[in-house]
């Protein structure tokens, strides 16, 4: 259960910061990047949830 709880608050954390990097790109970019914002958070977000779900899998295998 301690693992569980663990592995949640890294995720958490994770989460927290890829957010941030998200909100800083935005910020620094829109204006003139529109579609590159768009693209590069499309890429971020589907690697970063086959990231989590194979760090979820691989803990229950």
């Amino acid at each position: 259960m301690k693992n569980l709880l663990f592995i949640m608050q890294v995720l958490k954390n994770k989460f927290i910061e890829f957010k941030t990097l998200t909100i800083i790109v935005k910020n620094k970019y829109w204006k003139n990047h529109v579609k590159a914002y768009s693209k590069l958070t499309a890429q971020l977000e589907s690697t970063y949830s086959k990231n989590i779900n194979n760090t979820i899998e691989g803990q229950y295998d």
